[in-house]
């Protein structure tokens, strides 16, 4: 993810320490948007991936002492790294609906493990939800289906280049 090396909150700056000690799974998986069946990466310090670890990892790349009465400013700080993230995505959705003379209104489908924060984050565009499209009678595999969506179009991308 790309941004500042520094965060402001509440008129105080946050500097970002350019080591590796957490990544976007970590503020992902405190706001309950990374769901267990799809955390699959390891962390940066091959911790455990509690919500108490991913807030001490988090603490570490702001050079802030983890206490619990710091939470709420871990949390708010995560929440702005989020919406960063969402801020560029969106902004590279304006660049290729703009470069292929898109239509504003074209319906956007998310797919991966991204998918349903972009689908609660970005607001200002037209969503087709996936799993609309998906018709399967079990849960299990209507899930796994959106959540591998994107491997699948590059696979029979690749097979109609074939022919």
């Amino acid at each position: 993810m790309v941004c500042n090396t520094k965060l402001k909150l509440k008129k105080k700056k946050y500097h970002i320490v350019p080591e590796l000690f957490s990544n976007t799974s970590d503020i992902y998986r405190i706001n309950n948007f990374l769901e267990k069946e799809f955390d699959i990466d390891d962390e940066a310090d091959n911790g455990t991936k509690g919500i108490t670890e991913s807030l001490l990892r988090i603490s570490r790349s702001f050079c802030i002492d983890f206490e619990k009465n710091k939470k709420n400013l871990i949390y708010s700080l995560s929440q702005i790294l989020i919406n960063k993230q969402v801020e560029q995505i969106n902004s590279n959705i304006n660049y290729l609906i703009k470069k292929n003379k898109l239509k504003s209104n074209t319906p956007l489908i998310f797919t991966g493990i991204g998918r349903k924060i972009l689908e609660k984050k970005i607001t200002d565009k037209s969503v087709l939800k996936i799993d609309k499209l998906i018709h399967a009678n079990n849960v299990k595999l209507k899930n796994f289906a959106s959540q591998h969506m994107p491997a699948f179009c590059v696979a029979q991308l690749m097979a109609n280049l074939k022919k």
